[in-house]
């Protein structure tokens, strides 16, 4: 079963998120950035779900460290910042993938198997590509393609 690190601070929507997934992941939660990051540094995840806006360490931060130190687990972040640049922000922080609060549940499902596949070996995607509706992203080269 993969492994997902859930880092929110909303506790009502960590519960719900548990309750859809559990089923399919086993999944760790923690509330704040320090402990986040800290269960990067020592736990083994197949992808992890990273709020933007947490006690401690932002979500943008915990993903540069996690990046800078090696970190190759696929990253999405679920957050309210909706802006263009704070897309940007996000994947230029590390990111594979940006979801925006509110959101529909079938879609971050949708989302987390197409990165955890990817990490298992069934499709590329998560890694070095992202996928908004019908259109991929690929990070490095800033190309959007069908």
């Amino acid at each position: 079963m993969p492994k997902i690190l859930l880092v929110e601070d909303n506790k009502d929507l960590t519960t719900l998120i548990n309750v859809s997934l559990k089923q399919d992941y086993a999944i760790d939660i923690v509330h704040n950035g320090g402990e986040g990051l800290e269960c990067l540094r020592t736990g083994r995840y197949d992808v992890v779900i990273l709020d933007w806006e947490l006690p401690e360490l932002s979500g943008p931060e915990i993903c540069r460290q996690f990046r800078a130190s090696g970190g190759t687990t696929p990253v999405l972040m679920l957050t309210g910042k909706s802006h263009i640049a704070e897309k940007e922000q996000g994947l230029d922080a590390g990111a594979d993938d940006y979801l925006t609060k509110p959101f529909d549940m079938r879609e971050l499902a949708a989302r987390l198997h197409g990165c955890t596949a990817a990490r298992l070996g069934a499709t590329p995607c998560c890694a070095t590509q992202c996928c908004f509706d019908i259109f991929r992203f690929a990070h490095r080269s800033r190309q959007a393609f069908a």
